[in-house]
């Protein structure tokens, strides 16, 4: 008789939360066709058809539904005892998945890596800048740093800094096109936009809030608004942490057109033991402490 092959369940895991073999490939950091022959490994060594293939996805059967629960059971227990008796004798090992936005991971976390590898050589961070958010509750990300507080989840949240946005123009298109100063919202300017379905950013709303006008170009990234402003084609909102890296962006009545938004460390309550999840907590604490002058106001 097979054995089934502990290890299968991460794959079991990953397609059922994927809803099929190329998310989970992704996650996995593997190819579709390994997915794809360990989960039948799995099946086979349990005799029972786990999934329904079909051309949009794998769906549960009622038995890999009743296998779900008991895998998620298996995980937590394991996730608890890496919490435990992880890093107790040395220095953190092992991956870090750390999601956040744009601007945090170029201009803030990056450029001061060298020295977190310097202090934890072993301790590997796998960092995703995604608008979207990768998922906590689907293991996309151990640690997350948001600009919103998340309102449910079993998960340990803390406000660790703030983060400042403001509206900004080049030298040049300011001097082509003088603001009014007595005006409460900007008119008749140039305005670089965001698609519709970033409308939930800080970015879309402080625009939305603090111009008056129709854009004359959409931008669907931050650095790309960066980049346009810079280039003298419009007026935009941008963090103060990426304005700074620029000395030809002006702020606009900065008085005014300025927000501060909290940023959140979001850590699954099940991993925040970890040696490794503190080591990262810690150095991203300090790094927003360190950095409070440069993130709010520039």
């Amino acid at each position: 008789m097979k054995r089934m092959n502990w290890n299968d369940l991460r794959f079991f895991l990953s397609v059922s939360r994927q809803g099929g073999l190329t998310g989970a490939a992704k996650i996995l950091r593997v190819s579709q066709s390994t997915v794809s022959r360990r989960v039948e490994m799995l099946e086979e060594a349990l005799k029972t058809r786990l999934f329904e293939r079909h051309v949009d996805g794998y769906c549960l059967t009622s038995a890999g539904q009743n296998m779900l629960a008991r895998a998620e059971e298996i995980e937590s227990q394991v996730l608890g005892l890496e919490s435990d008796f992880s890093g107790r004798d040395n220095l953190p090992t092992g991956w870090v998945s750390l999601s956040s936005i744009e601007t945090l991971v170029q201009y803030l976390i990056l450029p001061h890596l060298t020295a977190f590898q310097a202090q934890y050589p072993d301790l590997i961070l796998d960092v995703s800048a995604d608008v979207q958010r990768a998922s906590l509750p689907n293991r996309e990300a151990d640690i997350a740093l948001r600009l919103s507080r998340p309102e449910t989840g079993p998960y340990t949240v803390r406000k660790i800094g703030q983060m400042g946005f403001g509206l900004y123009a080049s030298k040049g298109y300011l001097e082509r096109n003088p603001l009014s100063s007595d005006e409460t919202r900007i008119s008749c300017h140039q305005v670089l936009g965001l698609p519709e379905e970033l409308g939930f950013t800080v970015m879309a709303k402080a625009l939305k809030s603090w111009t008056s006008d129709d854009s004359v170009l959409s931008l669907d990234t931050a650095s790309s608004h960066y980049v346009a402003a810079g280039q003298g084609l419009g007026i935009t909102v941008l963090s103060c942490l990426m304005a700074s890296q620029n000395e030809d962006l002006i702020a606009i009545r900065p008085q005014e057109f300025h927000k501060s938004v909290d940023i959140w460390l979001v850590v699954p309550n099940d991993i925040v033991r970890s040696s490794r999840i503190r080591a990262t907590c810690d150095f991203l604490c300090d790094l927003v402490r360190r950095e409070s002058k440069k993130l709010d106001r520039g």
